[in-house]
């Protein structure tokens, strides 16, 4: 950084309480960067909360009325550690300058009064230090991301082998690949997920111990054609025992819904309350709980025969909670299969389950027949698995 390079294009924010030397420093680097000041540590915090994901360095003088220097960079540190922090500071100070370097709240300390040409200096290690870290981010968060897509692509293709020896659920294959494709059509995946392990055989281990109970969980769905569970039941009362399991708990408010589901169904009583219960507790997964809605109807003319129930509600910004998306180390008694498992319950019984999402509203809809009908095979599974694979491979 010199007056002959080229500007630089990152911004440098230079807080002082004296005008002076804030005309001073914006006069003497104009022509290297764009410079904006602030007059107190208060006025910085304004202008990094508007602009600080532009800002390569923050220099701060020390001895400032009200918030001091220190506190100010420590600040930057907290809230935005992308950002190069240096102090400035006159010789009487020096001691907290070197604490302050000591602890990391700041890159480096200037002692006043100025060098120019040392400044200047200094200045362009900052700019290439946050260059450095700025493309070390990238390259990792690629690295995980990659990582992440071949991890979810991991866990369809295992869902898809373990859907073989799911016999009693007819259709399973058909199932899941239509269960990844909406869903990863949802919502993106995590811009920085927290839980990939970069050490491959740990992640690996992890992973296997994974599958293997999301596999245990999907074996233990209920079997439609069980003769042990032969007591039929309404849909009101399926859906009451749905809502009073542990994991609906939470969604009592909405039992006032069952006055509309008055409809009398030919499934077995177990059968069709762990239904209802892995697609309410699966789809509220992805909501913010104020925003549920439910409603329910017998079909229309241009619809499938049967009963419709739709669940509505806002997406949750960190709606991220099925078995694509859910770390390998969460407490395995979950595994986040819910939704999974409403989609090859209804599948078994000839209904269908599917989600979607328009401007951050999400929809769950469960198709019902008035009673179980045998689902066609899909006439080419090789093309339903490609087109999973391809709504994976999209995946952005």
């Amino acid at each position: 950084m010199s007056p002959s390079t080229r500007r630089s294009s990152a911004l440098i924010l230079f807080v002082d309480d004296e005008p002076q030397a804030l005309k001073y420093f914006k006069r003497a680097f104009v022509d290297d960067c764009e410079v904006l000041t602030a007059e107190s540590a208060d006025t910085a915090e304004k202008i990094l909360q508007q602009r600080g994901s532009e800002i390569a360095v923050v220099m701060s003088d020390h001895r400032m009325p009200g918030r001091t220097g220190v506190s100010l960079l420590a600040a930057v540190r907290d809230q935005h550690p992308h950002i190069v922090r240096i102090l400035t500071t006159a010789y009487s100070d020096l001691e907290n300058a070197i604490e302050a370097v000591n602890t990391g709240e700041v890159f480096r300390y200037i002692v006043k009064p100025w060098d120019i040409d040392l400044l200047r200096q200094d200045l362009r290690i900052a700019l290439q230090v946050y260059h450095l870290q700025h493309e070390r981010s990238l390259l990792l968060a690629e690295k995980v991301s990659v990582r992440q897509r071949l991890r979810a692509a991991d866990r369809a293709r295992n869902l898809l082998v373990a859907a073989g020896g799911l016999k009693h659920q007819s259709n399973a294959h058909g199932a899941i690949c239509n269960y990844i494709k909406q869903v990863t059509a949802l919502a993106p995946p995590l811009s920085e997920p927290q839980d990939i392990n970069l050490d491959l055989w740990a992640e690996a281990e992890a992973e296997t111990t994974f599958m293997k109970a999301v596999v245990t969980r999907l074996s233990l769905l209920p079997h439609l054609h069980n003769g042990s569970d032969n007591q039929k039941t309404t849909l009101k009362e399926a859906w009451h025992d749905a809502l009073n399991n542990d994991e609906n708990k939470h969604l009592l408010g909405l039992n006032s819904f069952q006055e509309n589901m008055n409809y009398d169904l030919e499934y077995p009583k177990k059968w069709l309350a762990s239904l209802l219960s892995n697609f309410v507790s699966g789809g509220a997964r992805w909501l913010s709980k104020d925003t549920i809605g439910f409603s329910s109807h017998m079909a229309s003319e241009n619809e499938k025969d049967g009963i419709h129930i739709v669940m509505k509600g806002d997406l949750r910004p960190d709606a991220i909670e099925d078995i694509l998306y859910a770390s390998s180390e969460q407490d395995h008694s979950d595994c986040r299969t819910q939704l999974l498992g409403s989609y090859l319950l209804a599948h078994e019984s000839g209904g269908s389950v599917s989600c979607s999402s328009i401007d951050n509203r999400a929809k769950f809809s469960l198709h019902l027949p008035s009673k179980a009908v045998s689902r066609p095979k899909p006439e080419n599974e090789t093309n339903l698995t490609y087109e999973m694979f391809r709504s994976l491979e999209s995946w952005d």
